[in-house]
């Protein structure tokens, strides 16, 4: 499955290198689209949607939207203007900086930090 991943992106920043003539919110457009169907036909099959139950879960889900959309603009525009060869190498610490982040926003250790 990491594999997988590892091959879908991949082939995704080729494609946005490719496209880098186009305004950037075509190719956000048709990547949300993509995952929206996706995630549509998951739920379908799975059984699995849930509407959200309390504001709080509204406010976290509308906050997480908002920084997956400015996330994928950003990596557009950074594919658009600078080497794929960077934009990886950048991309490589977003696992770091979600331990951080996650260490710092919600006050949470990490599983394996834990059981040390």
């Amino acid at each position: 499955m990491a594999l997988t991943v590892a091959v879908s992106v991949s082939l995704g920043a080729i494609c946005l290198r490719y496209t880098r003539k186009l305004h950037f919110s075509i190719p956000a457009l048709g990547m949300g689209a993509i995952g929206s169907m996706s995630t549509g036909i998951i739920c379908a099959a799975t059984g699995g949607f849930q509407w959200p139950e309390t504001m709080q879960d509204t406010a976290l889900l509308t906050s997480m939207a908002a920084c997956s959309a400015l996330t994928q603009i950003v990596i557009v525009l950074s594919l658009k203007y600078t080497t794929a060869g960077f934009t990886s190498l950048i991309r490589t610490s977003e696992v770091v900086f979600g331990f951080i982040l996650e260490m710092s926003i919600l006050r949470t250790m990490p599983d394996q930090l834990l059981s040390s």
